[in-house]
């Protein structure tokens, strides 16, 4: 293994093209020691794996990746019904509000491998040792083999990169593309060859379908081209690879625009997320990470949300929008903030820089820095970022000083040195470019991950010549500088007291896997973790709301009750506690009571679907029917696919003697759900009142064949065959 990878610049081809092949037993040994490597990482991976088996939201995926996941499921499947009844977030009828690339990879996935919850993640896992022997191939090329085995090493056990893998979410993917991005920048430069450039500009374009913000490196990418053009004086390569760039990027792009046109008639160039994004980062009441609430307009705690918010926003201007009005809307309102609060705006930016190279892993969708607690393999890695950004500022340290040393000295840098300086400055764009471009929104640790395995490759080159100082007794070198490592660790680590975290994040892990718990029907391991959030949050309206419904689902009402009325003292508009109670009291048989809830619901939550279809049932059992429709027509302007409403609406006009009208909802309850057999007994009923027997009998058999013991179908069936016609 090599150790200092510049004493190997004369062997490298004058000519700049790819390193001569080592001696056979050199270039053994390097692929033994690699192999070994992804063997640990698969051990690793292996051991994680089997932790998340039991993990309670392994089947439950939950906020960005619940929606990945719904979204690649109807792609592969074709069922675009949401899971655990969240509302529809119109993903078929609007402008892509997520970056769409990366759940078609996943919905591959599952169109492959079936829709288990158990594939994507061996795919993402085996993506994830690629990205190391992807490493360990770009750093071997330009930085020596020694630099590359260490990058494998620490790609293939990163704690971070292994967690990412077992999650629904974009990273694996990304750094995969990354690699392959920077790997042909590097063919690039050895042979200036214009068709490495457009498929650099493809693999950007692609790279943007799944993080858009990336696109912001393509103006950096073309000044790269152009600096190392300039430095052979190949000026024609140049021009060639900037076109074959730009085009190659808006050739991979160009699909998701013109889907959202055709789809939404809307100009959306990726994803219609910028704006919202924005303003959660910039506004009176932002601290630095994501925030659920929007003031003035309503809760953004997931993506099923958004249609609802659109809606709120529409209600507020009194106008109808597309997605790239509501992201202009919520970008002027980011606009105002930093023009009327300059000196707050500079201090949020400020904390949000300081978030995104400090210690933590800042949460967002999950707890992250308990996630790695909790998991006996992922706590026994060594190594946190602190650890990495020490490393790669010795290692880009180095780079420079070796750099400025052959300038100062005027001494002519050899092909391969040229080559390593040159990546190396690549990279350090793009780190910095990649910051700069989600410094403007807010800090998550998932927002941070792509820079990490570039900042592995200056930890590696830093690793191996400080090794190399050791094996050459350059004693003095080598003690400088792993100081400045450890006075760099130890001040980074000291930073972790500022971040946020302590109590409420941990209240908040004990949440997410009580709801998790809950979604997948383990109630007692629902109630168990919403006490152990209210042991450190005790006046927490979500925990008592949930750990009622937990109690509700056990039987124990009157305890729920007080959970429901505990979660309305600390928060008096909470919409949902009051539906609960609506739940409550109906279940118990108070409709007078379970009626006021619901409209209490509603007077604090307008488009709450469950509350309206709940409101209407219970007021067309008290034959307030014209109510009753009221209440069904706004459930189905929530969401116009909700079958149940369509049925009971059409029961309320068939006893107002609309049979027409009922009819047309039946049919349309039928379309959207073709499978439930109750929907076309009642079609069937109707349309034998309308003297349409034939299509009536038709209607009863397919119930019949839906649920062969359905005994009102049957009961239906067997009088109209036997009533002379």
């Amino acid at each position: 293994m090599d150790l200092s990878p510049n004493q190997r610049d004369s062997e490298r081809d004058p000519t700049g093209g790819e390193e001569p092949t080592p001696p056979t037993g050199a270039a053994s040994r390097e692929w033994v020691f690699l192999g070994i490597i992804l063997l640990g990482g698969l051990l690793l991976r292996v051991g994680y794996l089997r932790e998340l088996l039991d993990k309670p939201d392994y089947a439950a995926p939950a906020v960005d990746a619940s929606f990945h996941d719904y979204w690649a499921r109807g792609l592969a499947t074709g069922n675009w019904r949401p899971p655990f009844e969240m509302p529809d977030p119109l993903i078929r009828q609007t402008a892509y509000l997520r970056p769409p690339g990366y759940p078609y990879f996943l919905s591959l996935v599952y169109t492959l491998f079936g829709t288990g919850y158990l594939a994507p993640r061996l795919v993402q896992m085996g993506l994830g040792l690629l990205n190391a022997a992807l490493a360990f191939l770009f750093a071997r090329r330009w930085f020596g083999s020694g630099v590359g085995l260490v990058l494998a090493a620490f790609m293939a056990g990163c704690w971070i990169f292994i967690y990412f893998e077992g999650e629904f979410h974009t990273p694996v993917l990304v750094i995969y593309l990354l690699w392959l991005l920077v790997y042909l920048a590097g063919v690039w430069a050895d042979r200036l060859h214009s068709h490495y450039a457009w498929a650099a500009g493809l693999l950007l374009g692609i790279t943007a379908l799944v993080l858009p913000n990336v696109l912001v490196f393509l103006p950096v990418l073309v000044g790269w081209c152009w600096w190392v053009a300039r430095r052979r004086g190949r000026w024609r390569a140049f021009s060639l690879a900037a076109v074959g760039l730009a085009a190659g990027t808006g050739l991979a792009v160009a699909p998701a625009t013109i889907r959202n046109y055709r789809v939404a008639h809307d100009g959306v160039l990726i994803s219609a997320n910028t704006g919202v994004n924005l303003y959660m980062g910039n506004n009176e009441t932002a601290t630095g990470v994501v925030s659920d609430r929007i003031p003035g307009i309503g809760d953004f705690r997931t993506c099923y949300d958004y249609p609802a918010l659109v809606r709120n926003l529409e209600r507020k201007l009194g106008k109808s929008l597309k997605a790239s009005e509501v992201s202009a809307y919520f970008v002027r309102d980011a606009v105002r903030f930093v023009r009327e609060h300059p000196a707050d705006f500079l201090k949020l930016t400020a904390k949000k820089a300081l978030l995104f190279w400090g210690p933590q892993e800042i949460t967002h969708n999950k707890v992250i820095r308990y996630e790695r607690t909790s998991s006996e393999v992922l706590r026994n890695i060594p190594g946190n970022f602190s650890l990495v950004v020490a490393l790669a500022v010795v290692g880009a340290g180095l780079l420079f000083a070796e750099h400025r040393a052959r300038k100062r000295h005027n001494d002519p840098a050899t092909p391969s040195a040229r080559r390593s300086w040159e990546l190396a400055v690549l990279l350090m764009a793009f780190i910095a470019v990649f910051f700069l471009s989600v410094l403007p929104f807010f800090s998550s640790a998932r927002y941070r991950v792509p820079v990490i395995p570039l900042l592995l490759l200056f930890a590696a080159y830093g690793v191996c010549r400080v090794g190399g100082f050791l094996k050459n007794r350059a004693f003095g070198r080598a003690v400088c500088w792993a100081g400045v490592g450890a006075i760099l660790y130890a001040g980074h680590l000291r930073a972790a007291a500022w971040e946020p975290g302590g109590e409420r994040d941990l209240a908040k892990w004990h949440y997410d896997r009580a709801v998790a718990y809950g979604l997948t029907g383990r109630t007692e391991g629902a109630i168990d973790e919403y006490r152990a959030v209210l042991t450190q949050m005790p006046e927490n309206p979500h925990a008592h709301l949930g750990l009622g419904v937990a109690l509700a689902k056990l039987g124990e009402t009157d305890a729920a009750t007080e959970h429901f009325n505990e979660a309305l003292r600390l928060w008096p508009e909470y919409a949902e506690a009051y539906f609960n109670l609506g739940i409550t009291m109906e279940r118990q048989g108070r409709i007078d009571q379970a009626i006021a809830y619901y409209a209490k619901a509603l007077q604090y939550h307008p488009d709450y679907l469950e509350a309206h279809y709940n409101l209407g049932s219970l007021l067309a059992g008290r034959s307030r029917l014209d109510e009753a429709i009221l209440h069904y027509g706004e459930a189905l302007r929530i969401n116009p696919e909700f079958a149940p409403a369509h049925v009971n609406w059409a029961v309320a006009l068939f006893e107002q003697g609309k049979l027409d009208e009922a009819g047309e909802h039946l049919r349309q309850a039928v379309w959207l759900d073709p499978l439930n057999p109750q929907t076309h007994c009642n079609l069937g009923i109707v349309l034998s009142h309308q003297g349409r027997w034939e299509e009536a009998i038709r209607e009863y058999q397919t119930a019949l064949r839906l649920d062969p013991y359905y005994a009102t179908a049957r009961a239906a069936l067997a009088k109209l065959q036997e009533t002379p016609k």
